[in-house]
């Protein structure tokens, strides 16, 4: 299952349909209160959560959680490995 924890709703999209998955549910919390919020919100939460020890069907659905509040929106430090650079 791919980490989207951080990404836009398209971009989330995009990457759980090109390994076989579908979205499920999307929730916004409280502070998306408009269209413009809804297209500028980031996934801080998924369910089936990322995982290389968890086995997820292909077609299966992938829940999300949408915010615009920042502070929510907590990547793991190994989707940052790459950009880490000394």
């Amino acid at each position: 299952m791919p980490s989207v924890i951080g990404l836009s709703l398209q971009e989330a999209e995009k990457k759980i349909t090109e390994v076989g998955f579908n979205i499920g549910i999307l929730e916004f919390d409280g502070e998306v209160e408009s269209l413009e919020d809804t297209m500028s919100a980031t996934i801080w939460q998924q369910k089936p959560r990322h995982s290389e020890k968890i086995e997820v069907s292909l077609g299966s659905y992938v829940d999300i959680w949408l915010t615009t509040d920042s502070s929510k929106v907590q990547i793991p430090d190994s989707v940052n490995v790459e950009n880490n650079v000394e």
